[in-house]
């Protein structure tokens, strides 16, 4: 368990600092813990998620294999990632909507989507 919180350690102190694609940097494996991500998308869209393979996932996001939304809003860059140090995704998955409602508060609604408050209507 020491093993994945450095490990945790080391990938929030990378992305903090740099874009991971643009850098070609490398994050380790998550060993079965959860990782929540922000990325700042086109039309300055922010979308809010969780994953236990963060290398994986954001390299599916920034290559439009990922989500949805974030097939049609590319992701620009990387704004937070953050160890969760749980196993356990179902209280993952209400931090992840407690970020996301926090990014709304702070962008607005119609500008950020995750968690439980996916529903973004695009068309206004």
């Amino acid at each position: 368990m020491e093993k994945s919180k450095a490990q945790c350690l080391q990938i929030c102190k990378m992305t903090n600092q740099i874009n991971l694609f643009e850098e070609q940097k490398v994050i380790p494996q998550s060993n079965g813990l959860w990782f929540l991500y922000v990325l700042l998308c086109e039309n300055d869209f922010y979308y809010v998620g969780i994953t236990l393979y963060p290398e994986r996932r954001l390299k599916q996001h920034f290559n439009r294999e990922g989500a949805n939304f974030t097939k049609r809003n590319k992701p620009k860059k990387i704004i937070e990632i953050e160890c969760l140090n749980s196993k356990n995704r179902k209280d993952c998955y209400k931090k992840e909507t407690l970020k996301t409602k926090e990014y709304r508060i702070k962008f607005g609604k119609d500008k950020v989507v995750g968690g439980k408050l996916l529903s973004l209507d695009l068309r206004k």
